[in-house]
């Protein structure tokens, strides 16, 4: 921390050691625009001034560039947080965005009677039913990518799509074509379109190898592995690889096929009528009825992604303090202005009213500049976090919540400027004007005019009586 205050006063010291006596302070950098802008709407002149104050770059000494730059980056953080909070909550509220595109699952709890009625008769059923909009015959098994163990899911549509939830690319359509999830990609050292090696063990107990084109990144729920563990092909992709050529292929696929413990993974078409017939193959094969869970991982997280709110907050607290900081200095430093505005006419809430106007512009312009860019870092925060958590990265902006929270700077904004606009309003004229007259007619102290103006060749001396003529 001292490093860090250290470093940033350095450059403010230096350009202030390399200050010309001789040069008269900088004036403060007009606004014409925004001001005649304002006159042209009609603003009161306590608007007008407020204004000005609030965008004057070399104002008086005061930290309007800090002030700005506080209530903008406050914005940007809070907005940020927002937009990843309603992500996440969008996502925890989305099987399909997490790995379970599907709403009820058929699997065999035991035996070769389980297999052969998911297989049979339910898989007839489904196809009968006309309310059912996706169907997608599935296989897990286990397999090795470039020398890592993963479990794949094959999958064969026979209604619609594949029920997959594909991240980035597309889902696998032909032979040695194969979806990694996210944590997966990166332990294999993968990438879309590139080439993996697959070691598959075929129904002998034989392993068998070939090589895969990744077409795209598929969010999985792995099982035991957890969010983005897992690879997604075709059913022909898995027993072609599983029975290479050769002259006892025909009966290694058939032993494969056999041997394969298919789920049916279904999806209702939207309405009553696609509740109604999920809810009739429910009950008519309840022992093998399965709803998706919600992943622990994702639950916990959910529960305990404190920090970027409490960063927000942060960053907010900041926001404030730099305006407060600006107000309050402001009193202070246009002790003088104030007083000619009370005494050419000013009443106490016109004066009040200058420093809410001087707020509320800094914060719309924090505003103006943190939205944007509060909406563009939280979109790609967001896709960061959803990429590496391996789910789909679907970015959720909602109006009504940016809405507020602009709102809600320009309320705090005008809360913060209660206090100076008080001691302000407050202030008598004539003894603002009475010190600060006072305060410029005070001689200064010989003993400091000699030891600030240089000495040699009686320099001292004529340069002490020059400074008391002037």
């Amino acid at each position: 921390m001292l490093a860090a205050v250290i470093a940033l006063a350095a450059w403010p010291a230096v350009r202030h050691a390399r200050l010309r006596r001789d040069r008269p302070p900088p004036a403060a950098a007009p606004v014409p625009g925004v001001v005649a802008a304002g006159r042209a709407a009609g603003l009161p002149a306590s608007a007008l001034i407020g204004v000005r104050h609030a965008l004057e770059r070399r104002s008086n000494g005061q930290p309007v560039v800090t002030a700005l730059l506080g209530t903008a980056m406050a914005v940007t953080t809070l907005i940020a947080t927002v937009i990843f909070g309603g992500s996440l909550a969008h996502l925890v509220a989305s099987p399909a965005l997490y790995g379970e595109p599907f709403q009820v699952y058929f699997a065999p709890s035991g035996g070769p009677h389980d297999v052969r009625v998911v297989t049979g008769p339910l898989l007839e059923d489904l196809r009968r039913d006309r309310a059912i909009k996706q169907i997608t015959l599935a296989v897990a098994t286990e397999i090795e990518i470039n020398g890592h163990q993963v479990q794949v899911f094959a999958m064969r549509p026979v209604r619609g799509p594949a029920l997959l939830s594909a991240g980035d690319g597309r889902r696998p359509s032909r032979g040695r074509e194969i979806m990694l999830g996210a944590a997966t990609m990166r332990d294999a050292g993968a990438r879309v379109g590139g080439s993996v090696r697959v070691r598959v063990t075929g129904p002998q107990g034989v392993p068998h190898q070939a090589v895969f084109r990744v077409v795209g990144r598929a969010s999985l729920n792995g099982g035991a592995g957890g969010m983005g563990n897992g690879a997604a092909m075709t059913v022909g992709s898995l027993i072609s690889t599983q029975c290479p050529p050769g002259r006892g292929q025909t009966a290694c696929q058939s032993a494969a096929r056999h041997h394969a413990s298919y789920i049916v993974l279904v999806r209702a078409s939207p309405g009553p009528a696609g509740r109604a017939a999920l809810a009739r193959h429910i009950r008519k094969y309840r022992s093998l009825a399965y709803q998706p869970q919600k992943p622990t991982a994702l639950v916990n997280f959910g529960e305990s992604v404190d920090f970027p709110m409490l960063f927000g907050v942060m960053l907010s607290l900041f926001g404030a303090a730099t305006m407060l900081h600006l107000l309050l200095v402001s009193v202070a430093r246009r002790r003088r202005e104030t007083g000619l505005l009370k005494a050419l006419g000013f009443g106490r809430g016109q004066v009040a009213a200058v420093f809410c106007w001087q707020a509320t512009a800094v914060a719309l312009v924090g505003v103006a500049i943190g939205a944007p860019a509060g909406i563009a870092v939280g979109k790609v925060l967001w896709r960061i976090f959803a990429t590496n958590f391996g789910v789909v990265p679907v970015a959720v902006v909602q109006p009504l919540s940016l809405v507020a929270l602009v709102a809600g700077v320009l309320a705090a904004a005008n809360l913060l400027a209660a206090i100076p606009a008080l001691l302000a309003a407050r202030s008598h004229p004539g003894q603002l004007l009475r010190t600060e007259r006072l305060s410029a007619r005070r001689p200064p102290d010989p003993a400091a005019v000699d030891t600030a103006l240089p000495a040699g060749r009686g320099q001292r001396g004529e340069s002490r009586e020059r400074f008391r003529s002037g």
